[in-house]
């Protein structure tokens, strides 16, 4: 489904060039070649769809990086809680340990 719109939105850019392209070849010759028109035509509408790629992979590279780097963020947030939770943990273990050894001497 996606590759036939994707196919209908490349005829609709193709005929839109095409027909600016032939009116346009009418102000330069009064007869102009279809041939030529058609060559121009498909050149500018892969320049249009390539810009228009680059556009969208511009975004979406943007939108990823910044949510790459909140996740990052998090993580070493997570990490720093662990981090602290075990020295919590070892702390408690080692007041633990001297209780111990002060109340068997």
């Amino acid at each position: 489904m996606k590759k036939i719109f994707e196919f209908l939105i490349m005829l609709i850019i193709f005929y839109g060039v095409y027909s600016a392209f032939q009116k346009v070849a009418l102000l330069f010759t009064s007869l102009p070649s279809d041939l030529w028109v058609v060559i121009a035509s498909l050149i500018a509408s892969a320049l249009i769809l390539s810009l228009y790629a680059i556009l969208v992979r511009s975004s979406i590279i943007e939108k990823y990086s910044a949510k790459i780097k909140k996740l990052e963020k998090e993580v070493k947030e997570k990490d720093q809680e662990v981090h602290d939770a075990f020295k919590i943990k070892h702390d408690v273990e080692d007041e633990a340990e001297k209780t111990i050894v002060d109340t068997n001497e």
